[in-house]
């Protein structure tokens, strides 16, 4: 877990580098057009996975034959889908009319490529636990991408320095994930050798479908009802509230996993592991939800300047209901760990359906009405997962509930009674002003979660320590 948080600190830190300057040299439309193109190839990348990563980290037993069969069908499919967007990337151009727009899906597609080659040892690296092999592989390459990507924008390339440096980076970790894994596909496919794989990795991929298309419905409908550069400062706050899920949740999440899969089917140790990390996950998300909602404004300002005022508001928003995801992910990963697919399948629709009805408001009434119903639909989702989970290991849902507001009703009074406080006229928008309020709040929460007796706060100093 250690070297998993050393891994996304890192390259949060060396993508938020990046990103500023970038954020400088180029336009919010430059970043809304990258969005197109991500969305459009991040729904058909993932007919690429099939679920199969998943599959392979939860098998308990795996051979090269099966390997290889995962390695040539992901291969064969991710060629067709690639020649499927390359087709089509004409008529995305002129839907959205956005001159330019079908070379860069075209070359940004390649990407397909690139993932189905590293579908298979990508997914030994997280069965076997080799979380050192990967932070080194993904922080250097981030800095040598990143570092191409600013160079190219330096020299007015535009757009395409943000296209090159995904390409590379990926690229460079396909290539880094052979190598620490010594696997080799050897000539063979056959359908049969992964029918246990694709019993279980087919509801995965419908999960994954329905996330793909409904986390992207939103990136079509901004482009297209709006412009580009709405599009590129609604993708600028959901990157800062992703950069927050990664610090606060994302190693938990990653490491868990594999770990719940070794000991699935022992309910009673997967409860206490389950109520253990709920309470932990809930102490670091809410302490830098705080933090980053009480300076998002400024820091925007400082950051990116003064022409990305409105993602900071957006991304105020986003943060007011960005709980749900890590211990959404949580309980998700105790049902897909188990085995249970099916579940996870029947909880990720019933919640997108409950999405559904978000975008009718963005189209109406624009993406501040959005979010704002965003945030009450992830409530809902949040909830849901905790009782779903209910049925797949007997928890108590009060007694989840509980945990979860011991530590949302600190931060929410924490974060109001510095709000609250008038600070003097000379300190208003200045980094001071930041200091001050950061300052304050995580006085204010880490005093309540003490004499309160949170036990979170008790867990991050062993782990910590540790």
């Amino acid at each position: 877990m250690i070297w998993d948080y050393t891994n996304r600190f890192g390259i949060t830190a060396v993508n938020l580098i990046t990103s500023i300057i970038l954020a400088r040299l180029l336009n919010p439309a430059d970043f809304g057009m990258v969005g197109i193109s991500m969305a459009v190839n991040g729904i058909a990348g993932i007919f690429v996975n099939l679920g199969f990563v998943s599959a392979i980290v939860q098998s308990k037993e795996l051979d090269n034959k099966s390997l290889s069969t995962v390695f040539f069908l992901n291969l064969i499919i991710a060629l067709l889908m690639y020649g499927l967007i390359f087709t089509c990337a004409y008529w995305i151009e002129n839907y959205f009319l956005l001159t330019g727009l079908e070379l860069i899906i075209k070359v940004s597609a390649l990407s397909f490529i690139v993932n189905a080659l590293n579908v298979v040892p990508s997914a030994l690296l997280i069965r076997n636990m080799k979380f050192k092999q990967m932070a080194i592989l993904s922080i250097v390459s981030s800095i040598l991408s990143g570092s191409l990507g600013v160079y190219l924008a330096l020299e007015k390339s535009g757009v395409w320095s943000i296209i090159y440096q995904q390409l590379i980076g990926g690229t460079m970790i396909m290539i880094g994930t052979y190598i620490f894994t010594k696997w080799l596909p050897i000539l063979y496919f056959r359908f049969y050798s992964i029918k246990n794989m694709m019993s279980f990795g087919i509801y995965m991929f419908l999960s994954g479908l329905l996330d793909g298309i409904y986390s992207r419905i939103d990136v079509f409908l901004i482009a297209k009802v709006f412009n580009p550069t709405s599009l590129g400062l609604y993708t600028r706050a959901q990157s800062f509230d992703n950069m927050i899920r990664t610090l606060s949740s994302g190693s938990l999440l990653n490491v868990l996993f594999p770990a719940f899969a070794k000991i699935r089917d022992d309910k009673e140790k997967l409860i206490s592991v389950y109520y253990h990390y709920f309470r932990l996950l809930s102490f670091f998300f809410f302490f830098l939800a705080g933090i980053f909602y009480l300076s998002s404004e400024q820091l925007f300002l400082v950051l990116f300047g003064s022409k990305w005022h409105l993602s900071a508001i957006y991304f105020k928003i986003l943060v007011i209901a960005g709980f749900s995801y890590p211990l959404s992910s949580l309980s998700l990963s105790i049902i897909e760990a188990r085995g249970n697919s099916k579940s996870f399948f029947i909880v990720e629709l019933i919640k997108k359906a409950l999405f559904l009805p978000t975008y009718f408001i963005a189209f109406y009434w624009g993406i501040i009405p959005f979010l704002l119903s965003s945030v009450f639909v992830m409530y809902l989702s949040t909830f849901m997962n905790i009782r779903f989970l209910k049925y797949e290991l007997d928890i108590s849902i009060w007694q989840t509930i509980k945990y979860l507001s011991a530590y949302y009703i600190p931060t929410l009074f924490s974060v109001l009674l510095v709000e609250m406080l008038n600070f003097p006229t000379s300190l208003q928008e200045t980094v001071i002003e930041v200091f001050l309020k950061v300052g304050l709040f995580i006085f204010i929460y880490i005093f309540i979660n003490i004499k309160i007796k949170n036990k979170g706060f008790n867990y991050s100093l062993d782990l910590i320590r540790n």
